[in-house]
């Protein structure tokens, strides 16, 4: 037996088998939902098998290829029992609703118990981990040891908040689509959803009727999110329930974004897991947006840390709109998001976002295309200033010809204390013939001792294919300078001019004017207070672009 097999068999294979073993057969009407979930971990633990017993011949599929990776990912990420990660679980995980409590009791069940498991089996992230060699979480680990040792679990009763305290964070063409995440909770008095069209759910996972959760929920919660990913783990076994987002084929929902507002207390440190589930089926349109804040007494000083999770499907012909800000205080707050995709045949998937708060803000998006003739477009920016780390690590996997993706990342680094970090990864498999794919990180260094670490990666396999890849990092184009100063515009004016203007090449992308404006508004504010543009420049350019 190899030493994957080896390292399989005693820690993957036994903990998924002995969390399968440890359900009841089932039996009531509303349990049904649960034995597709048992089926498919049950074919997940023979599948990590059968990778382990052929690991030392070559894949011979897609699938093969993929299981493969998915083991290799497992045997790396396991280690000796981490008790530091033994105690997270402890205190964050919520045990397994009855299953005649609602239809998706199962489901949700399902989810907390095999998270759980899966979190048990994984250690700490460090240094040392490929993943996380640019990104320390220290600072969030000193946050959760005195989560620890409070008595009794943080982040499970949702503070007090005020409508008063979000009304900023609103959109014209959303006013009626707009909900409200509070410690992880929804907050029905905050939200409006008088404009949601009849037909399309936005509803929590409790209160699915039957019809839904087998339609909507059954295929697809946890489906590309089981792996070895820490932080889904611990937001799975502490998902307090579930937003989902389902729209039916061929139904469009043009100009009407359903905006989701994130926001946390700081009353105590505490762990919030907010979950969201959207499908979009067979020709179906949807937009959405994801809006992280502050709120309550947030930034108060004592900590908060919003471990977000995000699955977004798909089908044949379908469209995604994807809009997420992480807005932050930059005080003692942490935000670490995890978005997967999947994308069918002929479907689109459009992301842009805007990266500007919270002490250190880490985004995985893993996105794959499933069919032909896909489309996958990611614009984002990201503004560390002082003592903040901006993160985004992306992994594009593509398995089918013709498909078509458009990535640009840029950063902006305007402190010397203040760090942004990509890591891109485009990996083209054999039978993805005649891929178009272009990837183009831009990072603008504004002080000397600022850091940016920039990791491109394109992998292709298939050999009919035209793939590009770039990366640069600087200081403002002495050039540009130049031609600003022979038009008689002073240097400071100049530098502020380019700033903003690197930064609304991704910023005009967002879909929504309110929502461009609440981000240039916090981009020109933080480059001032850092001294990278003049104040009263960035007034005249918000004057200008109003």
């Amino acid at each position: 037996m190899s030493s994957l097999s080896a390292q399989l068999s005693r820690t993957v294979v036994p903990s998924l088998k002995s969390d399968l073993l440890r359900h009841e057969p089932v039996t009531s009407k509303r349990a049904v939902a649960s034995a597709p979930y048992r089926r498919r971990f049950a074919r997940s633990s023979r599948t990590l098998v059968a990778v382990a017993q052929s690991s030392q011949s070559s894949p011979t599929s897609l699938r093969d290829q993929a299981d493969a990776n998915a083991a290799a990912a497992i045997v790396t990420s396991v280690g000796p029992s981490d008790t530091f990660v033994q105690s997270l679980v402890a205190k964050f995980s919520l045990p397994a609703p009855s299953d005649a409590a609602f239809p998706a009791a199962a489901a949700l069940g399902q989810l907390r118990n095999v998270s759980s498991e899966a979190a048990r089996v994984l250690r700490w992230p460090g240094r040392k981990d490929e993943e996380f060699r640019f990104t320390d979480l220290k600072s969030l680990r000193a946050l959760l040891d005195k989560a620890l040792g409070e008595g009794a679990a943080a982040g499970l009763e949702s503070q007090v908040v005020s409508a008063d305290a979000l009304a900023e964070y609103t959109l014209e063409e959303a006013k009626n689509s707009r909900i409200v995440v509070f410690d992880g909770a929804i907050r029905p008095e905050l939200s409006d959803l008088t404009g949601i069209p009849a037909g399309i759910t936005v509803k929590l996972l409790s209160q699915l009727n039957e019809a839904e959760v087998e339609r909507f929920v059954v295929p697809n919660l946890g489906r590309f999110s089981a792996q070895a990913d820490l932080f889904a783990a611990l937001n799975g076994a502490s998902a307090a329930d579930v937003l989902v987002i389902a729209v039916p084929s061929n139904v469009k929902l043009p100009n009407r974004p359903i905006h989701i507002v994130y926001a946390a207390s700081a009353a105590s440190p505490a762990l919030a897991s907010p979950r969201l589930l959207v499908v979009a089926e067979a020709g179906a349109e949807v937009e959405v947006v994801e809006e992280f804040v502050g709120g309550g007494s947030a930034g108060g000083g004592k900590g908060e840390w919003m471990n977000a999770v995000a699955e977004i499907v798909i089908g044949a012909e379908g469209s995604v709109s994807h809009a997420v800000i992480q807005n932050q205080p930059a005080k003692d707050c942490f935000n670490i998001k995890r978005t997967f995709v999947a994308q069918e045949e002929s479907s689109r998937y459009s992301l842009v976002e805007a990266q500007l708060g919270a002490a250190l803000s880490r985004h995985n998006l893993k996105m794959q295309q499933l069919g032909r003739q896909t489309e996958t477009n990611v614009d984002t920016f990201a503004l560390a200033g002082g003592r903040q780390v901006q993160d985004l690590h992306s992994s594009l996997v593509l398995d089918f010809p013709g498909g078509v993706t458009r990535q640009l990342h840029k950063c902006i680094v305007s402190d010397a204390t203040g760090q942004c970090v990509f890591d891109g990864n485009v990996k083209v498999n054999k039978l993805a013939q005649q891929t178009d794919a272009g990837q183009l990180s831009r990072s603008l260094l504004l002080v000397p001792r600022g850091t940016i670490n920039v990791k491109p990666n394109l992998q292709i396999i298939a050999d009919d294919v035209k793939c590009t890849h770039g990366a640069a990092i600087s200081d403002l184009d002495d050039e540009q300078l130049f031609y600003f100063r022979t038009r008689g515009i002073d240097q400071n004016t100049a530098r502020s001019a380019l700033v903003f203007s690197f930064a609304a090449e991704v910023v005009d992308k967002l879909p929504y004017s309110g929502l461009r404006k609440r981000v240039e508004e916090t981009v020109k504010k933080a480059l001032s207070a850092q001294g990278a543009m003049e104040a009263s420049v960035a007034a005249d350019l918000q004057g200008a672009t109003s």
